[in-house]
């Protein structure tokens, strides 16, 4: 993608540029034909009863009416349409973002489905509908592979039928509602198919209100939901995978997780290595502290924290090795994304920026 001209330079001209956290639209409308019988009809019917993340049968469960509503962004923007590759593509070029790593905004929701094979089919059509108006429509577009968490031989076989598409590069797990989390054994046949395809897993929070931990806050307020639930799902996440020793049995597997910020990991870190000290047998397969693990694993870098002194951002950033690991992320179209200033603001050095902005994601993602 060619960097768009513009009177005052943007920071991010002169680099390779990738957010590594872009949300496409997926209406019934366009979705329906993605899908096979019985569900393409079913679909269908939803395509005029349809809210934004927030259809009953189609994808329900997502109160969005307080956020929209209170949101400054929400009184002076109006949502791009991607529903496209091209009008995508075009949206990023404004930011100067060289590729930009696509996820869905219904399919984040995937766990809280009740059907298993309706899970299973609406991850199946999400790719097909992905990869046909997204990325055979634009190569600065890298799509990750949407799975459903109940049924991991299912999702496995999903890998296996999309994976060799050149410009899928990740696997996407979402984890809002989820029954199990991630570290569960019953998750392996992921874990061996990411392997055999060398895809990175990409762990991305959502906030919903669902009953299982840690989405069970529907009685507290929306600011307090939306801090914790975010942070919490992939703390409990990160923490499992590493206490059932998954880097330990897939060595090769990368891991990034998504939309919680930066500060969530050292406490984790921290807080896991203490855990283990005392209490070693309780994880028998690591064979170093949890903290080395998670030094290794990606972090997408939205929401950024926004300490009232910027230094402490460049202390947070070396807490969660991010000079290696951290990876720009915006989160558009979401009314709190952030922009390139984000990075730019750090009192780190220039290299520190460039691998943040491209260098780390270009690993990651093998692009």
């Amino acid at each position: 993608m060619a960097k768009s001209e513009s009177n005052s330079k943007s920071p991010l001209e002169d680099v390779f540029v990738v957010d590594n956290d872009v949300h496409i639209e997926e209406p019934p409308g366009l979705m329906a034909k993605y899908f096979e019988p019985p569900y393409d009809d079913a679909v269908r019917r939803y395509e005029k009863s349809y809210r934004y993340r927030d259809t009953p049968g189609y994808m329900p469960g997502m109160k969005l009416g307080d956020i929209f509503r209170n949101s400054p962004a929400s009184k002076h923007a109006k949502r791009p349409d991607l529903t496209n590759g091209e009008n995508t593509e075009r949206e990023l070029k404004k930011y100067h973002v060289d590729i930009g790593v696509l996820f869905g905004e219904n399919a984040l929701k995937i766990p809280i489905l009740q059907s298993v094979e309706y899970a299973n089919a609406f991850a199946s059509a999400y790719n097909d509908y992905l990869i046909d108006r997204f990325l055979d429509q634009s190569d600065a577009l890298i799509g990750a592979i949407a799975v459903a968490p109940h049924d991991p031989h299912a999702a496995a076989e999903e890998i296996d039928r999309v994976a060799n598409e050149k410009q899928m590069k990740a696997i996407f797990l979402p984890i809002g509602g989820l029954d199990r989390t991630y570290g569960h054994s019953t998750y392996r046949p992921i874990w061996e198919a990411a392997t055999e395809h060398s895809l990175p897993i990409a762990f991305h929070s959502v906030g919903v209100d669902f009953p299982e931990f840690p989405f069970n806050m529907h009685k507290l307020p929306y600011l307090t939901r939306h801090t914790l639930a975010h942070e919490l799902s992939l703390v409990v996440n990160c923490m499992h995978i590493v206490n059932e020793g998954i880097p330990v049995l897939y060595p090769e597997l990368k891991f990034v997780f998504l939309e919680a910020g930066l500060s969530w990991m050292p406490m984790t870190a921290y807080r896991l290595d203490r855990e283990y000290m005392q209490h070693r047998e309780q994880a028998p397969l690591l064979e170093k502290r949890p903290s080395e693990y998670i030094d290794e694993f990606y972090i997408g870098t939205h929401p950024i924290e926004v300490p009232e002194n910027p230094s402490e951002l460049a202390v947070l950033l070396e807490q969660v090795n991010g000079e290696e690991t951290a990876v720009f992320a915006t989160d558009i179209p979401h009314h709190d994304w952030d922009d390139a200033g984000a990075i730019q603001s750090m009192p780190i050095s220039k290299e520190a920026k460039e691998n943040i902005w491209g260098l780390n994601a270009k690993k990651l993602y093998s692009i």
